[in-house]
């Protein structure tokens, strides 16, 4: 079984950032240009671990501009590039959202 913990024994990390950026096309998650870094939907820094679930294919304006904010939060941030790219994952969380309360 593939866990947080025992990612690290299949991939070195060369390993690892190759397995995502193919998984993933070199394709930005967030705003669809090329990317060559991975980024943690939910940051290390917020408990966030490094598995291919929580990692993603990023550029770097998107990787730097993201910095310690999950996804949610960078979605929202109001970045234009990122916003017409995933307009669709919006409206899906405002609906999600909006059913909560």
């Amino acid at each position: 079984m593939v866990n947080r913990y025992t990612i690290r024994r299949l991939f070195s990390n060369k390993d690892f950032k190759r397995f995502i950026l193919t998984r993933d096309n070199y394709t930005c998650y967030f705003c669809g240009s090329y990317g060559d870094t991975i980024d943690h939907l939910l940051p290390r820094a917020k408990g966030g671990h490094t598995t291919p679930l929580n990692c993603v294919c990023a550029c770097n304006l998107c990787n730097q501009s993201k910095a310690a904010m999950d996804a949610e939060e960078f979605m929202r941030s109001g970045i234009p590039e990122w916003n017409a790219a995933h307009q669709e994952e919006l409206n899906e969380l405002a609906i999600q959202e909006a059913q909560l309360e």
